[in-house]
């Protein structure tokens, strides 16, 4: 009944979308829609040009949106088929499935000449034909603006609510086997401000974060999972010089406070607090390497005496190579503590991922992926390296609709009894849009 009532959906709002695109009036739209500004820019800048091959503008492929007023408004949905080699990311026990999803979405942007506002609500579905405990359904929203307060100066902010879950993948999962996934809600607010004084930059950032869990069945058993409900405030400072156009040195300073609800199953507080300062650079040679590096120093500090404080060398990393106008490297990196499911001490979270997008064709984009991450639980002797590679294409069928497919190999290698697995994942996807 529930996968019945996914595929009516999903027919008649793909059916829907292609019937509204056909009465679309395009006007001038698609040229509307290519000039809006992007989140981080200020009043009177050109639209910015450090774009990768994958998210570059295709007049004849890109949505068109409805407009109401200085309102864009573009929907989507996507539905797609997958197979998992081994969905419950067991060592031994391996089971394979066949996935059907289904995510519909709408965002939403101004067109104002000063100041923006931004939003998405989606939901995210997905139903397994034989290992049902495994199904979810994902939603959430969100909500942002900027407010330009001069030619040099912004205030932002978002508010989001996502209701989400944890599979049996994910780095730092708590289920194995056959259990259910796990269920939570985490609501978002952030709110920023920066200016520019001539070479200088000078920014500031509020963070609220909470996390609740639900509980989950394993095995005809309720685990509860309120010690994992907490709350996230703190901020950060930063403060930034231009050497010249192309290169940039900041230095940002990071306050986090971690507030749990409840202790652990063995009774210890986990709330802390973790500071964090860092140097780095800006690059911008302008559409063709541009993003940002930083390393520095973390320290997470317990109140209570039962965990030991952590610290150790952080660093964050965002960079863009447009090798040629029809290929682009991005190199994503990380280092720094995060809160642990186990209910121990934190864990020291490395990961790195390299992705290469190539314009094969003007509507084919093929793209692929590596990626480490390690694991390091402090306290415990638990320790995990995770490995993946993928590969992937999309295809732009028309402006209303287009397809994609993609491979991906995971394995995981962890000092855990039983802690080990490898699965293959295929996806195969099509979207119609506005």
């Amino acid at each position: 009944m529930r996968w019945t009532l996914l595929t009516t959906t999903a027919a008649g709002a793909l059916t829907v979308l292609a019937g509204m695109a056909s009465a679309q009036d395009t006007g001038a739209l698609g040229s509307a829609q290519q000039a809006l500004d992007s989140d981080y820019q200020i009043q009177g800048q050109e639209v910015d040009p450090n774009v990768p091959v994958q998210d570059r503008p295709r007049p004849d492929y890109d949505p068109l949106g409805i407009r109401r007023g200085s309102f864009f408004f573009f929907p989507s949905i996507d539905a797609s088929v997958g197979f998992d080699s081994n969905v419950n990311a067991e060592e031994d026990d391996e089971k394979s499935d066949v996935i059907l999803g289904l995510t519909p979405q709408l965002s939403m942007r101004t067109d104002w000449s000063r100041h923006q506002l931004n939003g998405n609500v989606y939901l995210n579905a997905a139903k397994y034909l034989d290992q049902d405990e495994n199904d979810f359904v994902d939603y959430g929203l969100r909500l942002g603006g900027r407010y330009d307060v001069s030619r040099a100066g912004a205030f932002r902010g978002n508010v989001s609510y996502d209701h989400l879950h944890e599979g049996k993948d994910d780095d730092d999962r708590v289920t194995v086997g056959e259990g259910d996934v796990v269920e939570y809600d985490r609501y978002i607010a952030t709110g920023g401000y920066s200016h520019r004084f001539n070479r200088i930059m000078v920014g500031g950032n509020l963070i609220y974060r909470l996390y609740d869990w639900d509980s989950f069945n394993a095995g005809g058993v309720t685990v509860n999972q309120d010690y994992r409900n907490r709350q996230e405030y703190g901020g950060n400072l930063r403060l930034s010089y231009a050497i010249s156009p192309r290169i940039g040195l900041f230095t940002q300073a990071d306050y986090l406070f971690y507030n749990y609800d409840n202790p652990t199953p063995g009774g210890r507080d986990q709330d802390s607090e973790k500071y964090g300062l860092s140097v780095g650079t800006t690059v911008d040679f302008t559409a063709v390497l541009f993003g940002e590096a930083s390393i520095g120093y973390v320290k997470q500090a317990y109140k209570s005496d039962t965990f030991e404080d952590q610290d150790g060398v952080s660093a964050d990393v965002g960079l863009t190579w447009n090798v040629t106008t029809l290929s682009t490297l991005q190199l994503e990196a990380s280092r720094d503590f995060l809160p642990s499911s186990s209910g121990g001490s934190s864990r020291l979270a490395t990961d790195v991922v390299l992705s290469g997008y190539h314009e094969l064709l003007r509507n084919l984009i093929l793209n692929a992926h590596l990626r480490y991450n390690n694991q390091d639980y402090k306290g415990s002797d638990l320790e995990k390296d995770i490995y993946e590679g993928g590969l992937g294409a999309d295809y732009l069928i028309t402006r209303n609709f287009s397809a994609g497919a993609e491979y991906v190999y995971r394995q995981q290698d962890s000092t855990a009894q039983g802690g080990d697995y490898d699965k293959h994942l295929v996806l195969l996807r099509l979207r119609a849009q506005i």
